[in-house]
């Protein structure tokens, strides 16, 4: 562009917007939106970026922000078995990458950024909108012979969006577990305070619906009855026949969260629920890497009288197998998750449903109820999730 005047103006613009943008992440860099968001939106932040530093010979530099650098270390984060990821809100559990996008930041941000693994790259055709931007990097930015098999292990929290995202890599294969806290006025927000994702090798065993059909009633006031927005399609308690509300007033405080040779995470879940009587609820999670992981899930309440009911809820595409008092099968073919419970607590209840995700399509979802035998003032309740 040879008008500097009108180079001048656009960018004036174009900063602002670019500002506006950042101002959407956290300081940890986390896209509460999904991975799918991060490829689109920052992918397209990367785009200008380039061509800007470019023009200015270097002195517009978004890539040395601070939070720039965090939000790019997102994709790496966020994969947790394979081509699965922590697909909290409206994403889809598996993606793919744009490899001229990721090796691009790989040299930006040598020894941070990780290049992916090659069977991770996404096709071409991927892109059904055919747009322009992406595809000419990915033919430019990618780097042949610039290769790995797999992600390493990593554990991190990303306290902003308080998500605890693990990827553990041992003998037996790889295993993912992740957790969030956060609240329910999020982008593209879910009910889904205490919710979390279960995977090994491969398979999905504790499930994120993630995005449904995009319709006008599914960003309008029937957002919460489709089972991928509303809480009743998460693994999440149920108080007093009661879901979680919307809102930024309905949230989680983190009370504790750590990551080493186990990872935890504890939330205040007592803010998520407009239930009358509920003095305090707490999640706490302990995530056992071993060679068959283990997680540990424990719910603790206490109730001003005694709720009439109370429901811990587990989502899962899995058909669950009664084995025996106390244990329930999550089959799959590495031999699958076995979830033990208190059979003098709860009792096991199992129910299919039905919705549609983000192509249409109909698809199967199972619900692993433990109802409270005797609902009192205060519950306990523990559940042991042990790969197989």
């Amino acid at each position: 562009m040879n008008d500097p005047g009108l180079l001048t103006e656009i960018l004036f613009r174009t900063e602002s917007s670019m500002r506006y943008y950042l101002e959407g992440f956290g300081e940890d860099g986390a896209c509460l939106e999904g991975l799918g968001y991060w490829n689109y939106g920052f992918g397209y932040f990367t785009y200008y970026s380039d061509l800007l530093r470019s023009r200015s010979e270097g002195k517009l530099d978004w890539f040395n922000n601070k939070k720039v650098r965090r939000i790019a270390r997102f994709q790496q984060q966020c994969f947790i078995d394979g081509a699965l990821v922590a697909n909290f809100s409206d994403s889809l559990a598996q993606m793919s990458v744009h490899m001229g996008l990721s090796h691009y930041l790989a040299e930006v941000y040598p020894g941070e950024v990780e290049r992916p693994p090659s069977v991770l790259r996404a096709p071409y055709t991927e892109d059904h909108c055919s747009r322009f931007a992406p595809a000419l990097r990915n033919l430019l930015w990618t780097r042949p012979g610039i290769w790995k098999s797999a992600w390493d292990a990593s554990s991190c929290f990303l306290p902003d969006a308080a998500w605890l995202i693990s990827r553990h890599v041992p003998e037996a294969g790889t295993f993912g577990f992740a957790a969030k806290g956060g609240h329910n006025a999020e982008p593209h927000n879910h009910n889904d305070l205490g919710q979390f994702i279960l995977t090994g090798r491969g398979e999905v065993y504790a499930a994120d619906l993630g995005s449904g059909e995009y319709t006008a009633d599914y960003f309008g006031a029937g957002r919460y009855q489709y089972d991928c927005n509303g809480s009743q399609g998460h693994s999440v308690p149920v108080i007093d026949g009661r879901y979680q509300s919307p809102g930024q007033q309905f949230s989680s405080v983190v009370l504790h969260a750590s990551t080493g040779d186990t990872d935890e995470l504890t939330l205040d879940l007592t803010r998520a629920y407009e239930a009358e009587g509920l003095l305090s609820l707490t999640r706490s999670f302990v995530w056992y890497k071993e060679t068959l992981p283990c997680l540990e899930l424990l719910d603790e309440y206490r109730f001003e009288g005694v709720p009439a009911s109370w429901t811990e809820r587990f989502v899962t595409w899995r058909k669950p197998q009664l084995l025996r008092s106390g244990a329930v099968l999550l089959p799959g073919e590495g031999g699958g998750v076995e979830v033990s419970y208190d059979p003098g607590a709860v009792e096991p209840e199992i129910a299919v449903h039905m919705y549609r995700d983000h192509f249409g399509r109909e698809q199967v979802w199972h619900s692993l109820d433990f109802h409270a035998v005797r609902p009192g003032s205060g519950g306990r309740f523990a559940f042991t999730f042990q790969f197989l």
